[in-house]
């Protein structure tokens, strides 16, 4: 066993496939989410609202050989909204804090951000981007999750990726790109092909 994986954000699109990742990868998995849906005989599915820290300590406390986080949870926000700054930080400062405490052999965090990081969503963007790119003008809480990461690193190191879409099957997410790519594709055979093409131009 490679480890104890706690993986914040479960039952999200990018969290249920960590948690079936790390567990091919020979991890003992710990999905944290705030409705456990999932039934699975590898994964045990804790419930807490990271926003909630008293509820939190509650479920953490009992997690005292967690290795490594990784971290891919979100706080509640509308589609085309700005997601707020202050929750996503105070969930993932909550569970650092618990995981600091209760989790004394936590050696790596690993947060999932994205390309909303080098300014996707607002526009046209320097591509490739790069790490050392200047950061865009806020709100972004990547930003301020990032900044806390180097602050409190110490004892455990810490990574991020940000991946730009993630291809993957996702019910009731108008935004998925697999149902696009299927949706684009079943047009363009029903059109004739390439004519398809021209028409969704």
């Amino acid at each position: 066993m490679r480890g104890h994986a706690l993986v914040a954000g479960a039952t999200g699109t990018v969290g249920c496939r960590l948690v079936e990742q790390l567990g091919q990868a020979d991890f003992k998995v710990t999905g944290l989410c705030r409705s456990a849906t999932g039934v699975s005989r590898q994964v045990q599915y804790l419930e807490a609202d990271l926003l909630d820290y008293e509820a939190s300590k509650l479920v953490v406390s009992s997690l005292s050989d967690i290795t490594h986080i990784f971290y891919a949870a979100r706080a509640s926000h509308g589609e085309g909204t700005v997601e707020p700054v202050d929750e996503n930080l105070a969930m993932l400062k909550n569970l650092l804090g618990l995981a600091e405490e209760f989790c004394p052999t936590l050696e790596h965090v690993h947060v999932v951000h994205g390309a909303k990081y080098y300014g996707c969503h607002l526009g046209p963007y320097r591509t490739p981007a790069r790490e050392e790119d200047p950061r865009h003008i806020g709100p972004n809480f990547y930003y301020d999750q990032q900044d806390y990461l180097i602050s409190k690193a110490g004892d455990w190191q810490w990574s991020i990726s940000r991946p730009c879409l993630v291809y993957d099957f996702a019910p009731q997410q108008s935004r998925n790109p697999v149902s696009l790519i299927a949706v684009y594709a079943e047009l363009s055979r029903a059109l004739g092909g390439a004519s398809g093409v021209s028409w969704l131009r």
